[in-house]
């Protein structure tokens, strides 16, 4: 759950695949390229309508939910609603609820018996604490959200520079 990592920018599209009704939504993807709606989110989200059709209830009960989708449309965590900012820690909780095209694969007959490896790592294994969201910050300022996305962009290459030597002197 490494990829949850990072910092998260407010949106105003949504992939129109996510079965949810969204009333925020913030998504964390590379600084300098384009948001191509497949990160990760995280997102204040109406509770289902019709929780029988839906498949679950909404975390804590409310009339909407935040929750953390990975990047293959899976609602990882979940945290109850009506909340301007979420919680940290053990306020969330793991979901196991199935993606939308996990639906659609088993309407069809289509469902893999085993994960295909594109999706394999975002499905949970287990519920371990230490994966729960410990820290969630709201920052406001655009301004100041672009430039700590710019310094984790740096921060990453300077980690990819270091495990390559790309930062060796040769002798």
């Amino acid at each position: 759950v490494k990829d949850l990592n990072g910092v998260y920018q407010r949106v105003e599209q949504v992939p129109s695949w996510l079965p949810h009704k969204f009333q925020l939504a913030y998504r964390k993807w590379p600084w300098g390229e384009p948001d191509n709606l497949d990160g990760w989110m995280i997102a204040l989200v109406d509770s289902p309508a019709d929780a029988q059709e839906a498949g679950y209830t909404a975390v804590g009960g409310k009339s909407s939910e935040w929750l953390i989708i990975d990047s293959n449309g899976r609602d990882r965590f979940g945290h109850k609603g009506e909340t301007v900012i979420p919680g940290a820690g053990t306020s969330w909780q793991h979901l196991h609820r199935l993606s939308a095209r996990d639906k659609e694969e088993r309407q069809h007959g289509t469902a893999h018996s085993t994960p295909d490896n594109a999706h394999h790592s975002a499905v949970a294994k287990g519920d371990d604490e230490d994966e729960l969201p410990w820290q969630v910050i709201f920052i406001g300022d655009e301004k100041m959200v672009e430039r700590l996305r710019r310094g984790q962009r740096h921060y990453e290459h300077t980690i990819r520079q270091a495990l390559g030597g790309g930062t060796c002197e040769q002798r």
